[in-house]
């Protein structure tokens, strides 16, 4: 299965929240039976630059 990625520097609850709504997906497996699943795994990154390190941290939201 496919996981999708957001990065970005943060986040509004407010997409937190939609993205529980307007990331879902659907899709259909198989013929005779077709079985219907529900796709949501858009996980939320935040990142934060470290200034002693020169480095990006990551971590989800």
């Amino acid at each position: 299965m496919i996981d999708a990625f957001v990065v970005a520097n943060d986040s509004s609850q407010e997409v937190i929240d939609e993205r529980n709504e307007a990331a879902k997906r659907f899709y259909t497996k198989g013929r005779t039976p077709a079985v219907t699943y529900e796709w949501m795994n858009l996980r939320l990154v935040r990142y934060i630059y470290n200034e002693v390190t020169g480095t990006l941290q990551f971590e989800e939201m």
